[in-house]
């Protein structure tokens, strides 16, 4: 098996468990908190494994994009829903 097909493997099962992980935000009482954990630990390893074997930018950002996005929904409702 080709190791890029490997490693593109890898990053979108991180991709779509922090992606899954906001299931808990709208189903559980401080769900938010299982959202946080899992999208930094996720979005972590999929960014070093975007970096680092996959050399591919717009991977990098959609997984910089994932492990902001807890923080991103605070801002936007500190910043409008306030």
């Amino acid at each position: 098996m080709n190791k890029q097909v490997v490693f593109q493997t890898m990053y979108w099962i991180a991709f779509i468990i922090g992606s899954g992980s906001w299931y808990y935000t709208f189903t559980m009482d401080y769900g938010i908190v299982y959202t946080i954990i899992i999208t930094f630990f996720t979005g972590i390893w999929a960014v070093l494994v975007a970096a680092a074997a996959l050399k591919n930018k717009f991977l990098i950002a959609l997984s910089v994009l994932m492990f902001l996005s807890p923080y991103l929904m605070f801002a936007f409702i500190l910043l409008f829903l306030n």
